[in-house]
């Protein structure tokens, strides 16, 4: 028995996230959706291979992630966009002449998410023939966008629609099909060879059943269709549910938050001078399930760390791992004489850890805004980032800023934040980009900001400031002109001397990126960030040979305006600045170029700008 996989749709409904990312590869539950399937198939003892139909756009990544799985093969179907997609159907014919072997078939589709066994269903297949897989659905809003099916007593379909106006059935049709030996590429064959459309799996069972004896195998588990966001969000909290059940067992009802990481557009280390940043948060999320579980215990999870502990909720210390976070807030509450119980917190993410896109202070405001509407602590929103930033300086013991924590919390959708780091008053402004995206380059370069160099250069700008404080009426060193620095620069040892200078140019440059947008002037934009750039590398000493790599290659691609390390820097993410035609060549050229000079894979994000933490509803 061989299996097809169909990954090779582009996911237009789930744009831009999957602009750059094949959407079977998104992660849910801690791995590629596709591999929730693979776990399955593997199970299947007479399965011998698992045939992946990709398009040549995400060929390359779905390659990389099959190197040393054996029984996996990946096949392009030469298609770049959905203009010229095969369409489903065109791509199990394409993966059969690949194939070139005469066989029993599984037919699944990629972005499918299920519970039920197969087992099953290939055995019900084997006794009875051609075998479509069957979903009752209760929302017949949902059956307009599948499919309905009617079901004769011996489990034939009698009657099968695709995408019905009018639906008279609660019953539709998956995209997990059997096919016995000698019958999948005598039919495709027959339905190509009549001129029939290529593109839905669906019309094809239409066209199927009225010829020959076709089946319907009922499961009753549980069932996703990765088709937008929104069920993306839901197969994650699914998953991070069951997951919490299996390790501490069941108990309250959980209830379910969200939380943005966040990118900043210029206004790098200025937060902790006092001066401006230009921030929005961003669709790369950490999800939370909490629950009360009635114990002087706190049970933490994550699915990205693989790991379980559990802290004594009277006897909280630092543990020095990434629980430190979610339990410096914890800390914060009792200091302040907030009570909470004992409670379970399971996390799972995909913001990388490490790479400037603020997974600490996602984890932190999750955590708070979680326990606060878990035990109705009555703390005010805009008291929540400050609480979040105490907890990361003193608990963890990395000396951020209030940026990440505080665009975590107040972000609003399709706006960037101008955020003065002083007085704490701040404004929206909208993204307006036109035809051009921020696009988030990842070098996989982690970097730890809770030690070592970012706090040396906190340290530098503290000293700097002492000394001119001597000469100029400041409180910070953003309140420091230009001019004056040039008059009093000599004043101060060489590398601090760097130091101020980055900051107090950087918040030029901040106010004036916050007028091009207003005023939609992307050119004047890009060229800030890539000021901004050579001034984190050449002054604030915060770039690295990956980073520098990456922003090269990035520069070499038409429709790249600017380019700048984002994050504390020392690896991390560059964000670029491009126009939409160009994302193509840039993931795969930047792409290749940098694995070859590096030997590390980058990943790369498009950036939507989205909400802030919040509670989600299912």
């Amino acid at each position: 028995m061989k299996a097809i996989l169909l990954c090779a749709g582009y996911a237009t409904r789930m744009y831009p996230l999957t602009l750059v990312k094949s959407k079977n590869l998104l992660q849910i539950g801690g791995v590629p959706m596709v591999e929730h399937i693979i776990e399955k198939l593997n199970k299947i003892p007479d399965l011998d291979k698992i045939f992946i139909v990709s398009n040549a756009k995400f060929f390359d990544d779905f390659d990389l992630w099959a190197k040393g799985k054996i029984n996996i093969v990946v096949l392009n179907d030469g298609s770049t966009s959905d203009k010229n997609r095969r369409g489903a159907i065109g791509d199990i014919k394409f993966a059969l002449d690949n194939i070139n072997e005469d066989d029993e078939f599984l037919i699944i589709a990629g972005d499918n998410l299920f519970e039920f066994d197969l087992f099953d269903f290939i055995n019900f297949g084997r006794k009875n023939g051609i075998t479509v897989g069957i979903k009752r659905i209760e929302d017949i809003e949902l059956i307009k966008k599948y499919s309905q099916v009617l079901l004769d007593d011996k489990k034939r379909i009698r009657y099968f629609e695709e995408k019905p106006q009018n639906p008279v059935s609660k019953d539709a049709a998956i995209l997990v099909y059997y096919f016995p030996k000698g019958t999948l590429k005598k039919y495709i064959e027959e339905y190509l060879n009549e001129g029939k459309n290529p593109d839905q799996a669906g019309l094809f069972i239409q066209y199927l059943h009225k010829i020959v004896d076709v089946y319907g195998f009922v499961f009753q588990d549980t069932w996703f269709d990765i088709g937008d966001i929104n069920q993306y969000h839901i197969a994650n909290f699914y998953l991070l549910n069951k997951k919490l059940i299996e390790k501490v067992g069941k108990g309250e009802e959980s209830i379910f938050f969200i939380a943005p990481g966040r990118i900043n557009i210029i206004g790098e280390h200025t937060d902790y001078n006092g001066g401006y940043v230009f921030p929005f948060a961003v669709d790369k999320f950490i999800y939370l399930a909490i629950r009360r579980n009635n114990k002087k215990v706190i049970n933490f999870i994550s699915l990205q760390f693989k790991d379980f502990v559990s802290v004594d909720i009277e006897k909280i210390k630092k543990t020095n791992t990434w629980v430190d976070y979610p339990l410096g807030v914890i800390n914060v509450l009792n200091e302040y004489g907030y009570k909470i119980d004992g409670v379970d917190l399971i996390f799972e993410s995909n913001i990388p850890i490490g790479g400037g896109l603020s997974s600490s202070g996602a984890i932190e405001v999750i955590t708070l805004t979680g326990l606060n509407h878990l035990f109705d602590l009555k703390i005010e929103k805009a008291k929540i980032p400050f609480m979040c930033q105490k907890a990361e300086n003193e608990f963890v013991g990395a000396r951020c800023g209030i940026m990440d924590q505080f665009v975590i919390t107040m972000a609003e959708r399709e706006k960037a934040i101008l955020l003065n780091c002083k007085n704490f008053e701040y404004k929206y402004i909208p993204l307006k980009l036109n035809d051009f995206y921020f696009l988030i380059s990842s070098t996989n370069v982690s970097h730890s900001i809770a030690q070592g160099e970012y706090n040396k250069r906190r340290a530098e700008c503290e000293q700097g400031l002492k000394i001119l404080k001597n000469f100029v009426d400041i409180q910070t060193i953003s309140d420091l002109k230009i001019n004056e620095f040039e008059k009093y620069k000599n004043k101060l040892p060489d590398n601090i001397r760097k130091r101020i200078e980055h900051v107090v140019k950087e918040n030029e440059r901040t106010l004036k990126a916050g007028e091009c947008l207003i005023k939609e002037d992307i050119n004047t934009l890009g060229r800030l960030l890539n000021e901004s750039h050579i001034s984190l590398r050449d002054l604030y000493e915060v770039s690295c040979k990956e980073i520098e790599i990456m922003r090269e290659e990035s520069l070499k691609i038409e429709g790249v305006l600017g380019c700048r390390i984002t994050g504390g820097g020392f690896g991390g993410c560059l964000i670029s600045l491009i126009h939409k035609d160009y994302i193509y060549d840039y993931i795969k050229n930047v792409g290749k170029n940098y694995r070859e000079k590096t030997g590390l894979i980058p990943e790369f994000h498009i950036c939507q700008p989205v909400d802030s933490c919040s509670i989600f509803k299912i």
